[in-house]
């Protein structure tokens, strides 16, 4: 909220998201090509497990997921 405040202040109009990345972890491969092009980190592999961690707090919907998954796992949710 601190960061919208203060580009406010700078006199440019910004709004907060309504919207969602869904994600069906349960047909997940883990094969990580969503992680290679996640810049925000919401998306990382677990190394540990080999696994994918989805971490939608720090999501900023640029939707490159949605174009990397090879099985189509990632969808927007709107309002």
């Amino acid at each position: 909220k601190e960061g919208m405040e203060y580009i406010r202040q700078q006199n440019v109009e910004c709004e907060p998201i309504d919207k969602k990345i869904r994600y069906r972890e349960d047909l997940c491969i883990h094969c990580g090509a969503c992680s290679a092009v996640c810049f925000a980190g919401a998306l990382t592999m677990v190394r540990q497990s080999a696994e994918l961690s989805f971490e939608p707090e720090k999501c900023v919907i640029c939707e490159l997921c949605l174009k990397s998954c090879p099985l189509n796992l990632f969808s927007i949710d709107i309002g």
